[in-house]
């Protein structure tokens, strides 16, 4: 895996499309002071993920699209493309070549791309994770970071061995695992307390409902009663009939 080519458009003092191809060996890009030659590492940088404009020499959003001058219109769009040497399969990408594109518009919306295929920044990031290629990585190395790495603390400096010994991406793992299972747990407590909620309301479903069944069994039991003292009513009144009715014939037949 190398770094084949490099294609900028729009991008910092670049208003013309170019690219820098890179065969074998060392290529060195020689020119006077402002001519655009740290512009080209800032590109790099960019491509990688870099969010921070002070790390690309950049105060906002519109700084790194082109303004254009002498004659020159402003462009767009900034876009930046890195084009990789995959025949080695050192990335998980079926192809010999593989093309790295971040394009940003003037309203400050960014596309990622690699092979010319939407991606997400995350994405990139973690192709290139313990790769020893990246924004934070140390296999680019602009003005100044040369002593920033001499002046590291032992935490930089520990970080820096991590990143090149392949650490960093395990540890990355970790990180997102702890977090889903913090989420997992924290979902867990939600369906606990559901779940006494819904054990509190059974419960007093359950008394409520052996109050009703209490209820209904003196209500039938209050019917059975009360039928039978109205059919003892009712037989005893219906006695004195017959019995009246009796007297009445007798007197009936002496008259």
């Amino acid at each position: 895996m190398y770094l084949k080519g490099v294609e900028i458009y729009g991008f910092k003092s670049f208003g013309e499309r170019i690219r820098i191809d890179f065969d074998g060996g060392i290529t060195s890009i020689v020119g006077p002071n402002g001519s655009g030659k740290s512009n080209i590492l800032d590109g790099i940088l960019w491509v990688l993920g870099e969010q921070s404009y002070k790390n690309i020499r950049a105060k906002e959003s519109k700084d790194i699209i082109f303004s254009g001058g002498e004659g020159k219109k402003p462009a767009n769009y900034a876009e930046v493309s890195l084009f990789i040497d995959n025949r080695d399969n050192f990335f998980p990408i079926e192809a010999d070549s593989i093309k790295i594109t971040r394009k940003m518009s003037q309203n400050g919306d960014n596309d990622y791309l690699i092979n010319d295929k939407k991606v997400r920044l995350k994405d990139i990031g973690e192709l290139f994770l313990d790769t020893g290629v990246g924004k934070s990585a140390y296999s680019v190395i602009g003005q100044g970071k040369v002593e920033r790495i001499i002046s590291s603390s032992n935490k930089e400096i520990k970080s820096i061995i991590e990143e090149a010994a392949g650490v960093k991406k395990f540890q990355q793992k970790k990180m997102e695992s702890e977090k889903r299972l913090e989420k997992v747990q924290n979902e867990l407590e939600k369906i606990e307390l559901v779940l006494n909620e819904i054990g509190e309301n059974r419960t007093r479903v359950e008394k409520q409902s052996k109050k009703a069944i209490e209820y209904l069994s003196l209500k039938d039991e209050k019917n059975i009663l009360q039928k039978g003292v109205l059919t003892f009513d009712l037989n005893s009144k219906d006695e004195i009939l017959k019995s009246g009715e009796k007297e009445q014939e007798r007197l009936t037949t002496i008259t």
